[in-house]
């Protein structure tokens, strides 16, 4: 009986792997880039002034600028060709130290343009401490004004209390000065005499010829011939 045939070889066995979805490799990441608005350029003029700081430290803020030459070039960029840009170029000769405080290059700013009774009203576009405003304040004050300020205790507690503090004192300053004007007025001293001078006695110009009294006398007549006296009423008879 013949034998029966070898079953059919067996396929090879493959170890079945599951399949692992693909992962997307992300893209880099990439911030979003800020379009401002053209700041204007600052000509100069103290109406200006305080819109062109709001405009450039808003700026300052969106782009996170950190480092203070980064500051001062970006406000430099925005100065007008004339008044600006020559006193920056002052500053760039003489005081070069200020290039590398954004703050304090600010206050120089504010000194040069300003109006000096707003330049109160610029501070908060400062990043300062109120030691340091305190100390920018006073360097424009009278010495008298300083002593009375020292004189004060407590001490005012803001800096807007200063500046009534400090305008108080001026005007009591002004109020003495113009009542020690006064009183030296009323007691001005009289002028002393001097030694007693006789007068000179003022010389007499030449009398000139006084004219004869009038007199009964008659005066006798000068002839050519004789020289004789009138003759009298005898003589003629």
């Amino acid at each position: 009986m013949p034998s029966a045939a070898p079953p059919p070889p067996s396929p090879p066995a493959f170890a079945l792997v599951p399949a692992q979805a693909s992962t997307p490799v992300p893209a880099a990441f990439e911030w979003p880039i800020a379009k401002f608005c053209e700041l204007h350029l600052f000509s100069g003029a103290t109406i200006e002034l305080e819109l062109f700081l709001d405009e450039v430290n808003n700026t300052i803020c969106m782009q996170r600028m950190v480092l203070d030459l980064n500051k001062m070039n970006y406000l430099v960029s925005y100065l007008k060709d004339g008044n600006p840009k020559t006193w920056y170029y002052a500053i760039k000769a003489h005081s070069p130290h200020l290039l590398f405080n954004y703050h304090t290059f600010v206050a120089e700013l504010c000194h040069s343009f300003a109006d000096p009774n707003i330049s109160h009203m610029l501070l908060p576009h400062l990043d300062w401490s109120k030691t340091i405003q305190l100390d920018q304040f006073k360097e424009g004050l009278k010495d008298a004004i300083l002593n009375k300020i020292c004189e004060v205790h407590p001490k005012p507690a803001t800096f807007d209390e200063y500046i009534e503090l400090t305008i108080k004192f001026d005007n009591k300053l002004h109020e003495d000065e113009l009542a020690c004007k006064d009183h030296s007025c009323h007691n001005y001293p009289q002028p002393r005499p001097g030694p007693h001078t006789f007068p000179q006695p003022r010389p007499q110009p030449p009398a000139s010829a006084a004219p004869a009294p009038p007199s009964d006398v008659i005066p006798i007549k000068v002839n050519a011939v004789c020289i004789h006296s009138p003759l009298t009423q005898a003589e003629k008879d």
